[in-house]
C-alpha cells in the first residue's frame, strides 16, 4: 500500500487485523502520533534550554541512534524534519534481513543522501556534508555493544523494551536522552500481575488507574537499571495513548541525582471504599505479597508499586514544544499534557502526584442516576482533565469535598 506520513512516502504492507512479532516489517497508522510526538521533543531539544535542571545546548551537535528502525520511516522522519546541521552522527539499525537495503532505497525515493562524510566538529553547527550516516543490520544488542555514546537512543520495540534496556542505558552519554516505548500494557496493568513481578519488579492494580500506576512502574524499573551505571534517568515526557506507554528520560549522570530519583520509588495505595488515594513508604509482606502497613489494618486498600511518585512531564519542555507548534494533529495532546503539569506543579502536594478521579466512579459509588456535564463539574472542583481517563480528573479538593459537591450537584 501506498503511505504518506509527513514528508515521506513508501510502499508497504499496512495490516488489516491483529499485530504479532512474528510479522515481517509492517506499517502500523496508530503509531505516527508517536513519531509525532519524537519530532516535537527531539526539536525542542535541539532549540536549547535547562529542563530537569540538566542544560542543552542550542549548538549542540547531537549523536542519534536508533536500534530498531523496523521499516525506517522514523529514520527518514528525523532526517527530513529535524534541523540536520544539528545531527552529527546518525545510526539506523534492524535485524531484519534486507533491512540496509530497503532504507538506502526508501531514502533515495524520498530525496534523502545517506552518501556523506563525517567530519569532527565540536560547538558548531553542522553543514549537511558533515553528517555521518551509518545502516546496520544487527541484532539491536549488538548494535549497541559496537557502537557508544549516543545523545539520544530510541527503543521502540514490539513488546517489551526489557530486552534493550541496559545496553541503551549503557551508551547513553551525560546529559543525553532516551526514549522508551513499551507496548507489553497488560504487564503494567493488572491483567497478568506475575508478569509485573517477575518484569517490572512491581505490583499493579487493576481499576480505572491502571494506566497512570502502570506508566510509573515502567518509569521505576528503567531508573533502577540507570542507578545501576550511576545515571538518574528522569522523565522528561511520559503518557499513555491506545495500546502503548512512551516515556522520555534525561540522563542526569550523577550518584547524587540518582539517590534523589531512588527517594521517589513509593507505593501507591487505593481507598476503594472511601474512593481516595495516597503514596507510601511503609510496606510489610502479607500472604506472600507485599502490602503498607496502612493496607493491613485496612483490608480494603488496594496497593501498587513500588512506582514512580515524581513528575510525568517537564512543564518547561511542554511549554517550549507548545511554542514551536509543530503538528496542529497533535496541538490538543501537548496543550492537555500542559495543563495537567501546571495543574501538578499548582496545586498537588508530594503524597498527591500519583492517582486522579473519575467522575463515573465516583457517580457510580453514589449510585447516581444521572450525572452533571463535565466540564461544568470540573470548573465546581476547580480541576483538569486527565489524559489517562475520558472522565478522568486531578483536583486538589479531598475525595469527601468532591463527593459532597457531585451529591449536592
Amino acid at each position: 500500500m501506498h503511505i504518506q506520513e509527513e514528508k515521506i512516502v513508501l510502499d508497504i504492507e499496512v495490516p488489516e487485523g491483529d499485530v504479532s512479532k512474528d510479522m515481517d516489517v509492517f506499517y502500523n497508522p496508530e503509531m505516527v502520533h508517536n513519531r509525532n510526538v519524537s519530532v516535537a521533543v527531539l526539536s525542542a531539544l535541539m532549540n536549547g534550554g535547562t529542563y530537569c535542571d540538566v542544560e542543552f545546548d542550542s549548538l549542540k551537535s547531537w549523536k542519534i541512534a536508533l536500534p530498531l528502525c523496523g521499516s525506517g520511516i522514523r529514520g527518514l522522519r528525523f532526517l527530513t524534519e529535524l534541523e540536520v546541521g544539528r545531527i552529527a552522527k546518525f545510526y539506523v539499525n534492524d535485524k531484519r534481513i534486507g533491512f540496509e537495503k530497503d532504507f538506502k532505497e526508501l531514502a533515495a525515493v524520498n530525496g534523502v543522501s545517506l552518501d556523506l562524510v563525517p567530519k569532527e566538529t565540536k560547538g558548531q553547527k553542522l553543514e549537511g556534508s558533515d553528517l555521518d550516516i551509518k545502516v546496520f543490520e544487527k541484532d539491536a544488542e549488538l548494535f549497541l555493544l559496537d557502537n557508544r555514546h549516543f545523545d539520544y537512543i530510541d527503543i521502540d520495540p514490539f513488546g517489551s523494551p526489557n530486552p534493550f534496556l541496559a545496553s541503551s542505558i549503557a551508551r547513553l552519554t551525560r546529559g543525553g536522552v532516551l526514549a522508551i516505548t513499551a507496548t507489553d500494557t497488560a504487564a503494567f496493568t493488572g491483567t497478568y500481575k506475575s508478569v509485573t513481578r517477575r518484569k517490572y519488579w512491581s505490583s499493579s492494580m487493576y481499576n480505572y488507574m491502571k494506566h497512570n500506576v502502570g506508566l510509573r512502574i515502567l518509569i521505576r524499573k528503567v531508573q533502577l537499571l540507570g542507578a545501576q551505571f550511576d545515571k538518574a534517568l528522569i522523565p522528561i515526557l511520559s503518557y499513555h495513548k491506545g495500546h502503548y506507554y512512551r516515556v522520555f528520560f534525561v540522563n542526569k549522570n550523577t550518584k547524587t541525582a540518582c539517590d534523589q530519583v531512588l527517594k521517589q520509588h513509593k507505593y501507591f495505595l487505593y481507598d476503594k471504599k472511601g474512593i481516595d488515594f495516597k503514596v507510601s513508604y511503609d510496606t510489610v509482606w502479607i500472604d506472600g505479597d507485599r502490602r503498607t502497613e496502612e493496607a493491613k489494618v485496612r483490608p480494603g486498600v488496594q496497593v501498587a508499586g513500588p512506582l514512580w511518585s515524581g513528575e510525568l512531564c517537564n512543564l518547561d519542555l511542554l511549554r517550549m514544544i507548545s511554542h514551536k507548534d509543530m503538528f496542529e494533529l497533535e496541538k490538543e495532546f501537548f496543550e492537555g499534557l500542559e495543563r495537567e503539569a501546571e495543574f501538578e506543579e499548582r496545586n498537588i502536594g508530594t503524597d498527591r502526584k500519583v492517582g486522579f478521579y473519575d467522575m463515573h466512579i465516583l457517580a457510580s459509588y453514589l449510585k447516581l442516576k444521572e450525572v452533571p456535564k463535565f466540564d461544568e463539574f470540573l470548573a465546581k472542583v476547580k480541576g483538569v482533565r486527565c489524559s489517562f481517563s475520558r472522565m478522568g480528573f486531578y483536583s486538589k479538593l479531598s475525595s469527601c469535598d468532591i463527593l459532597e459537591i457531585l451529591k449536592n450537584y
